[in-house]
């Protein structure tokens, strides 16, 4: 399942989201940390079918920028984990 990962970091830990398929739904989702959707919950609201996963229906435009806000929430989640370990 390909996945982004924080800083090309290996380990569960380091991952930021998932993109699976979904043939039977014809749909993508997206897996990720809950919290890292917390800013956006009403734009994702109308795709979430589960807390962490909302799924794309593959014949409407994907909303790229739902994606890029979760992943940078994701990457400052991480940045500020690293920073009080240091």
């Amino acid at each position: 399942m390909p996945f982004y990962s924080f800083r090309g970091q290996s380990g569960f830990g380091a991952r930021l989201c998932y993109f699976g398929l979904l043939k039977e739904k014809k749909k993508i989702a997206l897996y990720t940390c809950p919290a890292f959707l917390e800013e956006q919950i009403d734009e994702a609201r109308r795709y979430m079918t589960a807390k962490s996963a909302p799924q794309f229906a593959s014949d409407i435009p994907i909303p790229v920028q739902l994606i890029v806000k979760a992943g940078r929430n994701g990457i400052r989640t991480h940045e500020a984990g690293m920073d009080s370990k240091a």
